[in-house]
Parts: C-alpha cells; structure tokens; sequence
C-alpha cells in the first residue's frame, strides 16, 4: 500500500512539472531588446502607428490590435513580408491548444517566433490637427520572441492578441495615432479606474488572459470586457437592454460570426472611475461577451492601458512646458 501511495505522489508530482514546463514554453515572453538583437538595450518604449485599430509594423505589415483574442495569429502573406523586409521569423513545432474569439477549438502543432522591426518614428506637424508620426528606414528596437499561431487559410488579418499586449503597459495617444508598448506606466498619469480579469482555463496553459473594467450605463452599473477587436463604437450591449430610446437607429453590426441587425444610440451617459461623459453605444447580439468596451475608441485623450498591472490611466492636465519637454505634441484635454 505504501509503495503504490508513493509511485501514485511521484506521477502526480511529475504530471505537474510537466504541466508547469508545458505553461512555460507555451507563455509568451516578448521583450524589447536592441536594433541588432545581441546587444542589451536601455529602450523602454517600442512605438508603432495606430490607425483603425492596425498596428503598422512595415512592409504593408499591418496587425489587428486586439484585446479580445487570448492567443495572437499570422497570415502566411505577413510571415512573407516579415521575412522580405528582413525580419527574424522562425517556424517552430510545438503543440498547442486555445479558443479563438468565437470559442472555436484551435489545435496547432506549428508556431512562428517572430522578432518584430520597431522602425524609428518621427513627428510631422499638422496645422489642421495635432499632426502624426511616420517612420524612417532605421530600426531602432524589437519587440523579440513574439509567438504567433498560423491564422486560418481565410483570414485576412494578423492579430496581436492579449499573450503579446499583456506583457506590456500601452499608452495610446489617438490624435497622433501612435501605440506605444512600453514597461512601465509613463509619468504624467493618473490611475482612473481598475482593470480585473477573471478565472480562464486557456491562461493556465499560457494563453492571454481575459480583462474586465467597470462603467455605469445610464447609471446603472456593469462589467465590460475590454475588446479593442470591436471595430464599430465604443461601447456594446446585449439587445435585451435597448429601452427605445428615439435618438436611435437601425444598422448591421459585423460581428465575429456574422452580420446581425442592431441599434445604434448615438448618445447614452457614460461613468468610468470619476470622469463621465456621452458616447455613442451598440445594442446588439452575437457572439462573444454581452457587454464590451474598445479603449482605442472609447477614448479620446492620451490612455495608458495596464492590463497585468490592472489599471487604467489617464493625463489629469497637460501644459505646453510638458508637452515641450517630453518631444511629443501637445493639445488641450
């Protein structure tokens, strides 16, 4: 009876550290390292242009910034470009198992390791707006050991899921249209509300998370997940909620599964942490959460988005004396 007790704990034991060394290898660990990748680096940003919801990396190289995928996918046309413009891209085999957005069962046994071209950028001044940034032919950093799964053979876009974002704090400054990852919370931030996320079975395989945050609709208070993947309006709730409001009107929302009929209010009253403000909001049905929130929409000032670190922050002020100093551009809040 002993020696079965024993042979018993030693499977135990042994299944664990094998599920813990499985966790491990199939956790992301990006990093930002240097421009020629042996070199250790002092960078603590890695900045990208933004727009529409595509993370620009180069070489027509655009990836959907999405917080609502737990895992992060490659096109075969981007693992083609990625290489023709010279990046380090390596195909691995390893097993793995993850849900995309629709919960759809992937089961993959192929994986690129990529190192991503973080390209210098500058700032290009506009009278009209607060101006852009574009990139020159210099790279300046990588965002190194970013693990990508083969995208389905129909898929159209690469997608940067919560496995690579949540191993980085992002600030987002929508009027230049620019992301960028960094390590840490940027000074000049307040925290403005909490980030939690809640139990997932895919993270204990390594996979990303799932993040919430709290907002009051109409004074009444509810738990939206965070989807920067939702491309139509800010916020999204199911229809059951739709009250008739006469400001609103009748639209087709492109959901992950297919295109379903909504309604669109242009503008409900909004509270996140102590700021409060109008959005426009989508009353429909579909796949994935009832209730969810797209940042890079939602707001419209500078964002730090800490996903790991649970929180959100945002600028209390800005002056031209900061604006001058940190070399970005300035405009009011």
């Amino acid at each position: 009876m002993k020696k079965t007790l024993i042979i018993i704990a030693s499977l135990c034991v042994l299944l664990i550290v094998l599920l813990g060394g499985y966790v491990f290898l199939n956790s992301q660990h990006p990093c930002i390292s240097s421009s020629n990748l042996s070199q250790p680096t002092d960078e603590t940003e890695a900045r990208f242009i933004l727009e529409d919801g595509l993370i620009h990396i180069g070489n027509d190289v655009k990836m959907r910034c999405h917080t609502g995928n737990s895992i992060s996918l490659i096109t075969e046309a981007d693992v083609k470009r990625l290489r023709d413009m010279g990046a380090e891209v390596k195909e691995q085999w390893f097993p793995t198992f993850a849900h995309d957005i629709l919960g759809n069962v992937i089961l993959a046994t192929k994986r690129y390791e990529v190192n991503l071209p973080v390209y210098e950028s500058t700032y290009v001044p506009d009278s009209l707006s607060s101006g852009h940034y574009i990139y020159t032919d210099r790279i300046v950093s990588h965002i190194s050991k970013a693990v990508f799964l083969p995208a389905p053979a129909d898929s159209e876009e690469s997608i940067i899921g919560t496995d690579i974002l949540e191993n980085f704090v992002l600030e987002y400054m929508p009027d230049c249209k620019a992301l960028c990852l960094r390590s840490s919370v940027p000074a000049g931030y307040n925290l403005l509300t909490n980030i939690d996320s809640s139990f997932f079975d895919e993270a204990l395989l390594g996979n990303g998370n799932r993040y919430y945050v709290s907002l009051e609709i109409n004074n009444s208070p509810y738990r939206f997940f965070i989807d920067s993947g939702s491309e139509m309006t800010p916020v999204k709730l199911p229809s059951a909620d739709f009250s008739g409001d006469s400001n609103s009107k009748d639209v087709v929302y492109h959901s992950p599964e297919g295109d379903v009929a909504a309604k669109l209010v242009d503008l409900v009253w909004l509270k996140i942490g102590n700021r409060a403000s109008s959005r426009s909001a989508l009353y429909a049905d579909g796949a994935g959460e009832e209730y969810s929130i797209n940042p890079l929409t939602f707001f419209i000032q500078d964002v730090v988005i800490d996903l790991k670190g649970g929180g959100i922050y945002l600028h209390p002020h800005a002056t031209f004396a900061e604006a001058e100093e940190s070399g970005r551009p300035y405009y009011r809040r």
